[in-house]
């Protein structure tokens, strides 16, 4: 019986002279370093905030915190001088902030404040106005946790300030001189709030546990730090609040279960702490709020049922604690808030019914307490005057108000209508300046303000309005050129950008700053015509784009010039879009796939004339119906692309460009599944794309452009969890991704065959997947990020072996990632962008070493990041988008070093294809190659084996093939003097013995007609693979060399039969079987034995086999024969 596994393409014997020819065009550079910027397109200011705040005056100089996008939110001072305005240190290096909104405090001329640090955490810190000066005091909570210092208050030259330790993980009293030594924690309390100093007491509201907040005070240390009283016994809380100093004595708000929130007062002793007065007697308390010390009196907020809430003082008597803004209810201001004192002066705010919410004044008497003025006049919520942020200045006040006009914006009174006026419209164009963080030094007021233009900046003002104006424009920066969509046409770079003038438009540059210039405003008056790149046909770029509301987004293309940028066709009629996508250029024509009201997403055509554009074919017709073709590759004078009908769902198609020539290639899924393909691409004369047959999974597959040839090359996973992706050709193979259970999702070569089609290496060994991305061939090898499980997502590469796939460089070292995007291929180095820690997402080339891998330039020097994108080599210089904090993100370009190969020639190769093993290469000629670096060399592989040693020679006779038979690659090198070098390939095809042998017997290797494997030529009932498989002649009438014998001492079948040493050697198995009972099935090898090979002579040799004879008294015996 004859077992046949065997299929061969049909190859004809013929002796074929092939010419490969290249162009390259070469550019002579000035090569430059570094990367350089190559034009600030969109040089406009940008709004950007610095969000000056924590204004603290420490002698001659204001400390403040503000934002830089290079620094972050960092410590900053001023001396009043745009100068003399600076960063004091960067604290928490790089993009990131140390400061946020907290407490600061001085003592002399050293100013405390809370930062935070990526080794430290959230600490306390402490300056002298200097970088060097600038230090941590104490790592509080050690490490990067945090201890969050708070409530800062000085006593005696000492900061007091509440902070989280370690060793319990509760806040604690602490106090500290300036010194890591002399920072300890006073005492461990819980809830510590509102900080007082009374002489050298400290006052404050605490808990010895998690409840009873009652009123503390200290010394300083922990035997003087108690309860002052136990306001509220038991385990309630009184929570003292507004605690203010005035002469010695400590006043406060406090609810004690008696009497409600009412007004107290303490001497620091038990006895001495006392309710001054019971405003609202009985337990629902008064309500105090908005402490204010002046003169010999405390100024706050308080209601009584007889006077509402009023303005009242108190001496600390009784008697002296008195209403001053109104004896009756309804009479006088009332919602008191906002409490400033200047001079004898107590400003605040309050509401009447005629004026609602303005500023008031008051010298402690009813009768001196009067409106200053109602700036936004009448009572209304939305009529009131908005004051926030009042500061007193010698004798006067400045704050923020809004009279209704202006917005919020800067205003000063010094008590009298007259005086009180607005400083200064800081902007006026929307209608508030919004100034806060106001604070005084040396008579001039500093703010954060915000002019409409500059975002919120430091200001300084004395009084008037030509003297009110920003400092400093901390955080500047150039606006955003937005630039994306970069594609290559010719030796120009086209893209779109934004110069803040015409929006989004279509761009182009020679990488010089003059020759980069915006080529035309399609869509005047408007943010963005929508650029998006489809083809290029020679000079002419083909584009979609919107240039009006009546157009919509149509086919446009460009010569570079402005006249030369023209609306090639409104497709989809009226200001409907049709939306050109998906643009391939085949011959002189540019195929694309665009959408009509009638005809929905369809394949079209254009030769650049409104006439010439038109549709290829309504594939899926019918009203709302769309195929959505989708071009996808050029390739045999064919355009394939995948469109979907109803009966098919999405599938492969072709197309040379009529109606009549446009057909599927195959349904691939029968039904309307769809096989979904995406990934496709040119090999050896064939397609090779991934698609799921509904049954198997997305695996590799094949297509000569028929039904008949469309097949799946392997399915490497059973079943329907296949996925195949990322399929990409560099030099004799296809690589891709693809799933195996036992390996994950990994990388895979195939060279189109099914044995040929194999696992490269399992990166992340086991079950998990590496997940491989971006492969991108440069040189004889192909690159790709990978994550082993080890060192993070890094970069790759890999020579289609095992051991030649390997990591190039841990560049973020350890678990951290540095993953490496756009990698895009100069000759034979990488260029891509990569993050580390220390120096962010920046440039970074590769020759394959790891030596070789290094950044290329810091852009944006330490931490913070360039973040290179669009990368796109033309000639000799690579273009990217990048950031800086100068110019935001604008184009910049890397003049690169000549790593371009050689180029412009051809390569001859003649070559017998098929031919007999051993039989050498007519000749490989080179003619015409080029370089700017001189001499060039030559080399000739077979099989990625050297043949041709590299030299000068044109021509090489006579090449030695591989006795191995198949499909072989002659790889023709073309070296520079830099060693960059350039491969050209030619497949031909060695046969085997089993096709020498056909061919010797009937006159062709092909496996058809009289000499296929199953023919029998002869008719002596021998198939001509058992014919070949036992060295018969399959020309004349024979018998198999077979014996069987029945051995009655071993009680075995004994079996010897004769073979081909050279089908043995070419692959061909033999296997010996029996059965009992004849039935397909039943065949079995099991329990027999090989005993011994012996050679017969230069061609055969003898097998001797030894089977079990079974119980029935009877057994069938086969030799079974299987091509390899």
């Amino acid at each position: 019986m004859t077992v046949v596994y065997l299929s061969r393409r049909l190859r004809l014997l013929a002796f074929a002279t092939l010419t490969i020819a290249l162009v390259f065009v070469s550019l002579g550079l000035h090569l430059q370093a570094n990367p350089f910027l190559v034009k600030d397109i969109n040089s406009s200011t940008s709004k950007s905030s610095s969000i000056p705040g924590s204004p603290l005056k420490v002698g001659s100089v204001t400390f403040f915190s503000a934002v830089t996008p290079e620094a972050g939110n960092e410590l900053w001072k001023t001396d009043g001088t745009a100068a003399g305005t600076q960063m004091v240190a960067d604290i928490y290096p790089g993009s990131n902030s140390s400061m946020f909104t907290g407490p600061m405090a001085a003592i002399g001329s050293t100013v405390f404040f809370v930062a935070s640090h990526p080794v430290h955490g959230r600490e306390l810190w402490k300056s002298d106005g200097t970088a060097a000066g600038t230090m941590m005091v104490k790592d509080i909570n050690p490490g990067p946790g945090q201890s969050n210092p708070d409530k800062f208050i000085v006593m005696n030259n000492t900061l007091y300030f509440i902070a989280t330790a370690f060793t319990n993980g509760n806040k604690g009293l602490w106090k500290t001189d300036g010194t890591e030594a002399g920072t300890e924690q006073v005492k461990h309390l819980y809830s510590i709030n509102h900080l007082t100093v009374v002489g050298d007491t400290l006052f404050f509201a605490a808990a010895a546990s998690t409840f009873n907040v009652e009123l503390w005070k200290s010394d300083g240390t922990t035997q003087g730090t108690v309860e002052v009283k136990d306001l509220l016994p038991g385990n309630s809380s009184s929570f003292p609040s507004e605690l203010t100093a005035m002469g010695g004595t400590l006043y406060f708000a406090v609810a004690d279960g008696t009497h409600g929130l009412e007004l107290w007062r303490s001497d620091g002793t038990n006895d001495g702490t006392v309710i001054v007065k019971d405003i609202n007697p009985g337990t629902d308390g008064s309500n105090l709020r908005y402490f204010k010390a002046m003169g010999n009196a405390v100024y706050f907020s308080a209601n009584s049922p007889a006077t509402g809430e009023k303005l009242w003082k108190t001496d600390g008597t009784e008697e002296g604690t008195i209403p001053i803004s109104g004896s009756t209810f309804g009479e006088g201001p009332y919602y008191i808030n906002s409490l400033t004192t200047a001079g004898n002066t107590l400003y605040f705010v309050g509401t009447d019914a005629t004026n609602g919410a303005e500023l008031w004044k008051s010298d402690g008497t009813i009768a001196g307490t009067a409106l200053v003025k109602d700036i936004r006049p009448g009572n209304t919520p939305t009529a009131e005057s908005q004051i926030s942020h009042i500061i007193p200045v010698g004798n006067s006040i400045y704050f923020s108000a809004d009279d209704g006009v202006h917005g919020e914006e800067l205003w000063k009174s010094n008590g009298t209508l007259a005086g009180t006026a607005l400083v200064k419209d800081i902007n006026p164009s929307f209608l508030r300046g919004l100034p806060e963080s106001l604070v005084e030094m040396n008579g001039i007021v500093y703010f954060s303000a915000e002019d409409g233009i500059h975002g919120f900046e430091l200001w300084r003002s004395d009084g008037s309005a030509s003297g009110t104006f920003m400092l400093k424009d901390i955080n500047l920066r150039t606006g955003n050129s937005s630039l994306v969509q970069p594609v290559k046409v010719g030796d120009l770079l086209y893209f779109s950008a934004n110069n803040d003038t015409a929006g989004n438009e279509l761009w182009k540059s020679d990488g010089t700053a003059a020759g980069t210039t915006m080529v035309k405003d399609i869509f005047p008056s408007f943010p963005s015509s929508v650029f998006t790149p489809l083809a290029a046909i020679g000079s002419t770029l083909y584009f979609s784009a919107i240039d009006s509301h009546s157009n919509g987004i149509e086919l446009w293309k460009s010569d570079g010039t402005t006249n030369g940028t023209v609306l090639v066709k409104n497709i989809n009629s009226s200001s409907a879009d049709s939306l050109p996508s998906s643009g391939m250029v085949m011959g002189d024509t540019l195929y694309f796939s665009a959408f009509t009201g009638t005809q929905g997403h369809e394949l079209w055509k254009s030769d650049g004339t409104s006439a010439g554009t038109i549709i290829v074919k309504d594939i899926f017709p019918g009203s709302g119906n769309s195929s959505h073709a989708k071009p996808l590759i050029v390739h045999n004078n064919k355009l394939y692309f995948t469109a979907s009908t109803s009966a098919t769902g999405t599938e492969l198609w072709s197309t040379d460009g009529s109606d009549a020539g446009t057909a599927i290639v195959k349904d691939i899924n029968p039904g309307m599944g769809g096989s979904n393909i995406s990934h496709i691409v040119s090999f050896r004369n064939m397609l090779y794309f991934d698609a799921s047959d509904g049954s198997s999974g997305r695996e590799l597959w094949r297509s000569d452009g028929s039904e008949a040839g469309t097949t799946r090359v392997r399915d490497i996973q059973p079943g329907s969890d296949g996925f195949v992706s990322q399929i990409t050709v560099a030099g004799n193979s296809i690589y891709f991704t693809a799933f195996r259970t036992s390996s994950g999702i990994e990388l895979w070569k195939s060279n189109g065959t099914n044995a040929g089609t194999v696992l490269v290496k399992d990166i992340r060994i086991g079950a998990d997947s590496s997940s491989i991305n971006k492969i991108t061939p440069a040189g004889n090898l192909i690159y790709f990020t990978a994550d082993d499980g080890l060192a993070g997502v890094e970069l790759w590469k890999s020579d289609g072996t095992e051991a030649g796939t390997k990591l190039v460089k841990d560049i973020a070292p350890g678990a951290a990632t540095s993953s490496p995007t756009h990698l895009t291929a100069a000759g034979s180095v990488l260029y891509f962008s990569a993050t580390t820690p220390e120096n962010g997402t920046e440039l970074w080339k590769s020759d394959g070493t790891e030596t070789g891998t290094a950044i290329v330039q810091d852009i944006v020097p330490g931490i913070n990041s360039s973040a290179p994108a669009g990368l796109t080599l033309i000639g000799h210089r690579l273009y990217f988008s990048a950031y800086t904090y100068e110019y935001d993100r604008e184009l910049w370009a890397l003049n690169i070093a000549d790593t371009i190969p050689p180029a412009g020639g051809t390569v001859t190769f003649s070559v017998l294809s098929p031919m007999d093993p051993g039989t050498p290469i007519d000749s490989v000629t080179f003619q015409g190659w080029s370089d700017s670096a001189s001499p060039l060399s030559y080399a000739v592989y077979i099989d990625d084996t050297l043949v041709s040693p590299q030299g000068s020679s044109t021509t090489r006779h006579s090449l030695p093939n591989p006795a191995a038979p198949g499909t072989r690659a002659v790889r023709a090198r073309i070296f520079d003097a830099l060693n960059n070098y350039h491969d050209v390939f030619y497949n031909f095809n060695i046969n085997s013995p089993l096709q020498i042998w056909r061919r010797t017997y009937f006159g062709s290797t092909s496996n058809t007609g009289t000499a296929a494997d199953t023919a029998d030529f002869d008719n002596d009932g021998i198939a001509n693979l058992l014919e070949w498989a036992t060295a018969r002649n399959p020309t004349i009438a024979s018998t198999l060399p077979v014996t069987t014998h029945f051995n009655s001492v071993t009680g075995k079948i004994e079996f010897t039969y004769i073979r081909s040493r050279a089908a043995v050697t070419s692959g061909t198995t033999y296997t010996v079987e029996w059965s009992e009972t004849l039935a397909p099935n039943s065949w079995s090898d099991l329990d027999v034995e090989e005993v011994s090979v012996v050679e017969v002579d230069d061609y055969t040799e003898s097998v001797f086999s030894r089977i079990p004879a079974g119980n029935l008294g009877r057994r069938f015996v086969r030799l079974r024969v299987a091509a390899p």
